[in-house]
């Protein structure tokens, strides 16, 4: 069915269901495309206008509220032990780091022991130690590279002058945004955890995290804006496209040269090719 065709079909029908004449039928159908396309525009206006802060909040806000509720369950967890500023140790056994809590295991609701593995799924999915803050940033910089793709999917959407290589630059950006953030908030809860000795309070990584993180990617996010890096970036890509697209003309266009040339002389071609002495002889 074709585009006038499938048109027609739901004329008539739009006519039928409405009791209107073929004429009225037309005229309100006009009618709903042009508000589809007044309010396509109207969305594609303000995703423009809005765009800066929607990725701001989406780059910010998923992450921060997951390394709370990390860090939320994780007080809880010390609070019911005995004291909400509750320390832990690091210690070595046959080899292997342990993290011994203090205060009251018994009544704790996750971490019911006094001694884990560093590694032990408890401690980890709870922010505890370096391992712990790992599994954190790690969690929130996958998010990071989702919601990036998901964000310039939409923006070529609604962005009428995005090309491809928009879409590659503000990615690639947004990744090294994350890396960044990621080293900065590790690094500086590595120190405090250096810093702190052989006894630290429990929440106090958990508590690195979160303002680290969330400083980091904010100046992250104003630099890179600020400097336009992903218009940057995309200026290269199309400047490499231009090289790769000249240089491709070339070469095409050398190439139909050597196939004219084979088929007008194919003995001086072969001659050519392989670096054979070769003379014409024009009869």
């Amino acid at each position: 069915m074709t585009a006038a065709e499938y048109f027609n079909f739901y004329a008539v029908n739009y006519q039928r269901q409405l009791r209107l004449t073929e004429q009225q039928a037309i005229e309100a159908i006009n009618q709903l495309i042009q508000n589809s396309a007044d309010i396509t525009q109207a969305t594609k206006q303000s995703w423009q206008t809005h765009k800066d802060t929607i990725q701001l909040m989406g780059t910010l806000t998923p992450s921060l509220v997951l390394d709370m509720k990390v860090l939320t369950l994780l007080a809880r967890e010390m609070h019911r032990s005995g004291s909400l500023f509750t320390q832990y140790q690091i210690k070595t056994y046959g080899g292997k780091l342990h993290v011994i809590l203090k205060g009251y295991p018994g009544l704790r609701l996750h971490l019911t022991g006094t001694r884990y593995l560093a590694n032990h799924p408890k401690v980890v999915s709870m922010g505890i130690g370096l391992s712990g803050v790992k599994n954190a940033l790690k969690g929130g910089g996958i998010f990071s590279v989702v919601f990036s793709i998901a964000f310039h999917s939409l923006d070529q959407l609604l962005n009428d002058t995005a090309t491809w290589h928009n879409f590659v630059a503000g990615i690639s950006t947004d990744i090294l945004a994350a890396l960044a953030g990621v080293a900065v908030t590790y690094a500086a809860t590595s120190l405090w955890v250096l810093a702190s000795g052989t006894a630290m309070l429990a929440i106090g990584p958990m508590i690195i995290v979160v303002a680290a993180g969330a400083f980091t990617a904010a100046m992250l996010f104003d630099f890179f804006n600020d400097r336009k890096l992903a218009n940057r970036v995309a200026a290269l890509l199309k400047q490499a496209e231009a090289r790769f697209n000249a240089n491709g003309d070339q070469f095409q266009s050398q190439a139909r040269r050597l196939l004219n040339y084979a088929e007008e002389d194919p003995q001086g071609f072969m001659a050519r090719l392989f670096g054979l002495p070769y003379i014409k002889l024009d009869l």
